[in-house]
């Protein structure tokens, strides 16, 4: 039996709640995401000239679109930017979305919604 954790659960039980918590998070930056590109994608008429004016393949859009990938923060501030949208949410839910710890992660989504003392 695994030794249990200060919270009383296991370590496997432990690090599939941080997964399923990093994958919610990780799903509420890209609902953002794809509420703006579907904007600009009415402005421009296509995932094509999108990922132009993004600077990425056409993949990534669509990665990005299916919730497999990420938009890197800097392509989300041009995202942003097109659509007249919030910079530094949009900045800040990338950012959390990339980052590789707990503590990152929650610092980057408290700032995005305004959480941050």
């Amino acid at each position: 039996m695994p030794a249990a954790t200060p919270k009383g659960l296991t370590r496997a039980r432990r690090t599939t709640l941080n997964e399923t918590d990093r994958r919610a998070r990780r799903e509420l930056h890209m609902q953002v995401m794809n509420k703006d590109l579907d904007r600009l994608r009415n402005i421009t008429g296509s995932d094509a000239i999108t990922a132009l004016i993004l600077g990425v393949q056409p993949s990534k859009i669509s990665a990005v679109r299916k919730l497999r990938q990420p938009l890197p923060p800097m392509q989300a501030v041009k995202l942003a930017r097109a659509v007249d949208a919030n910079i530094i949410q949009a900045l800040c839910l990338s950012l959390a979305a990339t980052a590789r710890s707990d503590e990152a992660r929650n610092f980057w989504l408290d700032f995005a919604t305004g959480k941050w003392p």
